[in-house]
């Protein structure tokens, strides 16, 4: 993984991304050193926490299996919203959906981009 993650039990920080566990809510700080909300719902704020939090790459069946506890969906479910997530980080601040890499035929991380 690229650059620390910053676990607390309230917060996971990675780079300019912060995910508050307590309010389920994302925020990404822009140049200026504002706070810009990531406007996520439930399920992707899960996608992206769990990501955060494993710091390494992860298979898209494992995130499926962790995400949506083993209910049976579309393959493209991670993908999808994967997609959704970079759209919503982009929306709040250009070029921040960077911040989740695709690992081809491996799966997908988290991690400041370099």
């Amino acid at each position: 993984m690229n650059g620390p993650v910053e676990r607390r039990p309230e917060t996971v920080v990675v780079g300019r991304v912060i995910l508050s566990n307590l309010k389920r809510r994302v925020w990404i700080e822009d140049f200026e050193g504002q706070l810009r909300p990531v406007k996520l719902i439930s399920v992707q704020y899960s996608l992206l926490r769990y990501l955060a939090e494993r710091g390494k790459t992860t298979a898209r069946e494992e995130i499926q299996n962790s995400v949506w506890r083993g209910q049976t969906h579309s393959p493209n479910i991670v993908p999808l919203h994967i997609s959704r997530i970079r759209k919503a980080l982009n929306k709040a601040l250009p070029g921040s959906a960077k911040y989740i890499r695709t690992v081809k035929g491996v799966g997908y991380e988290v991690a400041v981009p370099g």
